[in-house]
């Protein structure tokens, strides 16, 4: 069975990324991006039928509970 990077171990993962430095299967997982988030909240978001202030809300929220978004309100 082969595992996606994000589910590999870190203590697994990194011995064998020292090892074989060019084997892509062994790199650490890519960061989100916050285009990724947003992308996936719109997403989840339209799949559960929500409207376009609804929508905002829920970016909105995710990117304060990541700490990307520090205050303010629109």
């Amino acid at each position: 069975m082969i595992l996606p990077r994000e589910v590999i171990p870190e203590h697994i993962r990194a011995p064998l990324h020292k090892r074989f430095p060019k084997a892509p299967r062994w790199f650490p997982p890519e960061p989100e991006t916050p285009w990724s988030i947003i992308e996936d909240v719109l997403v989840q978001g339209r799949r559960d039928g929500l409207n376009d202030r609804q929508l905002a809300g829920g970016v909105y929220t995710v990117m304060v509970a990541r700490g990307l978004i520090s205050e303010g309100r629109s």
